[in-house]
Order: C-alpha cells, then structure tokens, then sequence
C-alpha cells in the first residue's frame, strides 16, 4: 500500500519493480509480489519435511533419506529471498513530505488509550 502510486510515500528502484503493461508510468513492485509467493514455497517445504521427521522412532530410518532435498531448497530459497529483500530495501526512496501528508491522528487511536489506562 505505501509502494502505491497514488500514495508515492515510496520510490522503489527500477532493478526491483516494472511498468504496467496497461499503465507504462506505474511501477510493479513485481520483486516483493514475487517474494511473498517465495514464502508459501518456503514454508510448504517446511511443512513437507515436518511431516517426514515428525512420525520417526528413536533410530535412523530410511525417511530420513527424503529430508535433504526439502531442507536445502528451502534454505537456498529462503536465502535467495534474503538477498533480493535487502536490495529492496536498501535502494528504496522514502518521500518524507507524503510521508508526512499520509500521518492522521487516528493513527494514534490505540497508543492513546494505552497512555489513558495507564493514567
């Protein structure tokens, strides 16, 4: 939502977002879309090997011989994630007067009843 184009609070750098097909002055954050799909794959081969450890006796099994394919994508993946996130970040614009035009006080609303409970 910050990345919006309408709210522009945010300029991502171009090695990380796209133009629409449709609308060639708007920018894709194509980079973030694609890590949260990144992270379903991640935590689905996490689940598949929890599912393969989670049955296994006291002793080695042969179960254990399908424990490194899911672990080392899922590390390598998480990684790969790791890197482009702080690519990302790193060469992100913030626009300080949006910024500071998008702040209401109702943003507010929950830390002003925590100060009045406390009071």
């Amino acid at each position: 939502l910050i990345i919006n184009n309408m709210l522009k609070c945010v300029d991502m750098d171009d090695a990380y977002a796209t133009g629409s097909s449709l609308m060639p002055q708007k920018k894709n954050p194509d980079a973030l879309e694609l890590l949260r799909g990144k992270a379903g794959v991640a935590l689905g081969r996490s689940v598949g090997l929890m599912a393969t450890l989670k049955g296994l006796p006291r002793a080695y099994n042969k179960d254990l011989q399908e424990d490194k394919v899911p672990l080392f994508d899922a590390v390598d993946t998480v990684k790969d994630c790791l890197a482009i996130a702080t690519g990302v970040i790193v060469t992100m614009r913030p626009n300080p007067k949006m910024l500071m035009k998008a702040l209401c006080p109702e943003m507010l609303a929950t830390d002003l009843a925590d100060y009045l409970v406390r009071r």
